[in-house]
């Protein structure tokens, strides 16, 4: 007598077998229940915030950025001395003098300079006006004191409190040919 085939212990391909359903379902549930409890969590958190008057919670998630302080205030440029004395080389050779130093929170300077060219002892005073263009840098505007046609524009770096450098150019300009152009350095001076 022959035995009636048996079913194959293996399933078809393409179908599953119930054993293995249930650690589908087992883990697709985790899933869900872990899901579930931190979208419940969520929930609660955002009804409390909203108890206590936090309208909008979607600031809360966002990136601070600090706020630039614009409080003006000195220490965002270097503190200037009252004044500096040094030399100038370029079209001429001369001593400069820079006095009556001073700059307010906005970063406005202003300044008086005595120019002295060294060949034949010729010296002019100036009134300057100017701004400060980076924390360590200003650029100013002069004009001579008895001769309001005779210019000078001034660039300034200043690497420490004690030292001033840069360039200058001198015009007239009732004279489009006057154009003289220095290299300058200064120190503080005492007085």
């Amino acid at each position: 007598m022959q035995n009636a085939p048996q079913p194959s212990q293996q399933p078809a391909k393409g179908t599953q077998t119930q054993s293995s359903s249930p650690q589908k379902r087992s883990r697709t549930f985790k899933f869900f229940a872990t899901t579930g409890g931190l979208l419940a969590a969520l929930a609660a958190i955002v009804t409390i915030l909203q108890f206590l008057g936090v309208t909008n919670i979607g600031i809360l998630f966002q990136q601070s950025t600090p706020t630039p302080n614009n409080s003006g205030s000195l220490s965002h440029y270097i503190q200037l001395k009252p004044s500096y004395s040094g030399n100038a080389h370029g079209y001429q050779n001369a001593s400069l003098r820079f006095s009556n130093v001073s700059q307010n929170p906005q970063g406005d300077v202003s300044l008086a300079l005595l120019f002295i060219l060294t060949n034949g002892n010729k010296q002019a005073t100036y009134s300057c006006q100017g701004k400060f263009t980076g924390n360590q840098a200003v650029t100013l505007n002069c004009t001579q004191i008895d001769a309001p046609d005779f210019k000078i524009a001034i660039n300034v770096s200043i690497p420490s409190s004690d030292h001033m450098q840069g360039t200058l150019e001198a015009t007239d300009s009732t004279d489009p040919t006057y154009d003289h152009l220095y290299a300058w350095s200064a120190d503080a001076s005492n007085s």
